[in-house]
């Protein structure tokens, strides 16, 4: 089915390719083929193909697979995210994870873009204007700032490798 696909990156001398798409049944396929054709091959993705849908899916692939992810270990966070998590446990149990962590700050800054607009607070506009006026703020994921096309200036990310057909954090890296 990806013969063509498979034989152009295979055959270019690639080392690594990288894949930004999702992580459908198609995809787990072209993966098997790609470490078939060669198991050097480093395969590289977004965190779209962090579902176990996917990794699951891949077989042998896994071991030469990196996905890259916005999320950390629980560790590498500042110590105002290790809070948020604890009241997190004692307010409804179980382990919220990394991905509470981006809820909670989403919703904080919101609510700080709502109380900078004080009066004009129910004013759509004037709120986005104040979103996008964040800067240098403190959060549970670390110092950053809001860039005009709604980028964080956040640069630490997550790599996860595939252990047993599901995605695990590995390591985290800087890209500044």
């Amino acid at each position: 089915m990806f013969a063509g696909a498979v034989e152009k990156v295979v055959g270019s001398g690639a080392e690594a390719v990288f894949f930004a798409g999702g992580g459908g049944a198609g995809t787990a396929a072209l993966w098997r083929a790609l470490h078939a054709a060669d198991p050097r091959l480093l395969q590289l993705g977004s965190s779209a193909l962090a579902d176990e849908a996917f990794t699951s899916a891949i077989g042998p692939a896994e071991a030469s697979t990196y996905l890259t992810t916005p999320l950390l270990a629980p560790g590498e966070y500042p110590p105002a995210a290790a809070r948020v998590l604890a009241d997190y446990r004692r307010r409804f149990g179980g382990q919220p994870g990394p991905h509470a962590l981006y809820g909670f700050e989403a919703m904080s800054v919101v609510l700080e873009a709502i109380r900078q607009a004080g009066a004009r607070g129910n004013d759509r506009q004037t709120v986005i204007d104040r979103f996008f006026q964040t800067a240098n703020r403190d959060s549970v994921l670390g110092r950053y700032s809001m860039q005009a096309n709604g980028e964080t200036t956040l640069s630490r990310y997550g790599v996860d490798r595939i252990v047993n057909g599901r995605a695990v954090f590995y390591r985290s890296i800087d890209i500044r």
